[in-house]
């Protein structure tokens, strides 16, 4: 019995947590808000967003966030889906930051921090 009711109290706590937009909803991320290091314009206005798994774009999560069907800011770690990316014109040719000069790359335009 006492087993039950320690499931029954985390189980309360986790819905607690994603009511008060203090975690992520995501069952498979689970993600702690506030994320304190991350200062954009778009973590700072949007309660319960998860920068871990949830795309900057249409703002939904998504259970596949780390393959090739999203793309991401190295710097800020905010990332969308690559459909949401074109369609808004986030991912476009751009001079390389790393490669040599003159070269060409493509390029995400992260909406956080207004960086490429």
């Amino acid at each position: 019995m006492p087993e039950r009711k320690y499931e029954l109290d985390e189980r309360s706590h986790f819905t607690k947590l994603t009511h008060l937009n203090c975690q992520c909803q995501n069952i498979y991320c689970m993600m702690l808000f506030p994320v304190e290091d991350c200062v954009c314009k778009i973590c700072s206005m949007k309660k319960g967003l998860c920068r871990e798994c949830m795309c900057l774009v249409c703002l939904n999560f998504d259970y596949a966030n780390n393959t090739c069907s999203w793309v991401g800011s190295d710097a800020c770690l905010h990332g969308c889906h690559v459909v949401c990316g074109i369609h808004q014109n986030l991912i476009k040719p751009g001079p390389s930051l790393k490669g040599p000069s003159r070269t060409i790359e493509m390029q995400f335009y992260c909406l956080g921090r207004s960086h490429a």
